[in-house]
């Protein structure tokens, strides 16, 4: 017996009664044989029958156990007997002569989710109790003695005798559950990273949605496959705000949508103090040093690159190589100059970063020894 969080009571067992009582029956009349399962629901009153039917082939069919789902959908488990126990969508290379069986039925008792038998070549008595978790994936205990029972995990081979097992069966009948905890960030003025989480193993990728103008309407922006939790976005503008969206898409169905959430790209603003370095008054055989301060005064982050030209008597001692900038973050590129010859040396440094104003700054370095 099983109740749901309304109070409802599910019942499973065996008849042989040709008269059992039954209402809204996935099937009406006792399979034949000498038992069949069934499956009734009351109301929480106790009063009525909301529905009742029949469950087996015309050999001998028990049921054990039951458990429900916050949908109202029946899960039972017990022993079937000959082939033509009731299957729909039965796990591949499994049939039906004394072995277990998994069932769900649907919350109107009238139709099947999905049944399948679960045993081997040895003897399976019975699937003797049954639990069903939030997202539909029933787990199911009882006793087999086969040798090639389908295991997946922990203990693959019989022990010896009778053995208890344990087995978990997803319903690739059931749309996968919605991702959660979607998130929005820029990477760049020309880059949104997403990210989100998703209980389950069921799906078979994910498909995000963004709202360009805050219209309330979703265009696809991409897809991912199975387990993959990112996306990056690399068609946004700056100074427009962009709302997603994502869901798992199944084999039964896609999910619902996850809460939405919303990013503005804003650009990153790249200034560059001094544009010209000069060294003068240094002697050979002598050094100075002299820096150049890169500062983002903009509102979004900023990537970039410091690249080298200088040669002979200049030396880069920090600053070089890539960068990121926050709003209001400076980085110092500090250059030295050890003349080893008087005249006039001339050099440089190429600042790239993703500020769409300023791509790119040369910085002229002139060292001047008389």
């Amino acid at each position: 017996i099983a109740v749901d969080t309304s109070g409802n009571a599910y019942v499973t067992g065996r008849t042989s009664s040709t008269d059992f009582p039954t209402m809204y029956a996935f099937q009406v009349a006792l399979g034949g044989g000498f038992y069949d399962a069934f499956v009734t629901k009351l109301n929480a009153a106790g009063s009525a029958l909301v529905y009742s039917t029949y469950l087996g082939g015309s050999g001998d069919d028990r049921g054990f156990g039951i458990a429900v789902d916050g949908a109202g959908n029946a899960y039972l488990t017990g022993r079937a007997g000959p082939t033509d126990f009731p299957t729909l969508n039965p796990l591949p290379g499994t049939s039906c002569n004394g072995d277990a069986f998994v069932t769900k039925l649907n919350a109107a008792g009238s139709a099947l989710v999905y049944s399948t038998c679960l045993g081997g070549g040895g003897e399976n008595p019975n699937g003797a109790g049954i639990a069903v978790d939030a997202v539909g994936n029933a787990y199911v205990t009882g006793a087999t003695s086969s040798a090639d029972f389908p295991t997946a995990s922990f203990q693959a081979v019989l022990g010896g005798g009778m053995d208890a097992f344990v087995a978990k069966i997803s319903d690739v009948s059931l749309p996968p559950a919605a991702p959660t905890g979607l998130t929005a960030t820029q990477a760049s003025p020309s880059q949104v990273d997403l990210a989100w989480s998703h209980d389950g193993s069921d799906e078979t990728g994910f498909e995000l949605e963004r709202d360009t103008d805050q219209s309330g309407i979703f265009d696809v922006v991409g897809t991912v496959g199975a387990d993959v939790l990112a996306f990056q976005d690399t068609s946004v503008q700056v100074n427009r705000s962009y709302t997603y969206q994502v869901k798992a898409l199944g084999a039964a169905g896609d999910s619902a949508f996850s809460p939405s959430a919303t990013v503005t790209v804003r650009a990153g603003k790249l200034l560059v103090l001094p544009v010209r370095l000069t060294f003068s008054g240094v002697a050979v055989g002598n050094s100075d040093t002299k820096t150049v301060t890169l500062q983002n005064v903009g509102q979004g982050t900023l990537t970039g690159s410091v690249a080298s030209a200088l040669s002979g008597s200049f030396t880069l001692l920090a600053g070089g190589g890539t960068f990121s900038l926050a709003p209001g973050a400076t980085l110092s590129v500090t250059v030295q100059f050890s003349p080893t010859t008087r005249g006039t040396a001339r050099s440089g440094l190429t600042v790239t970063s993703d500020d769409p104003a300023r791509p790119a700054t040369r910085v002229q370095v002139t060292g001047i020894v008389r």
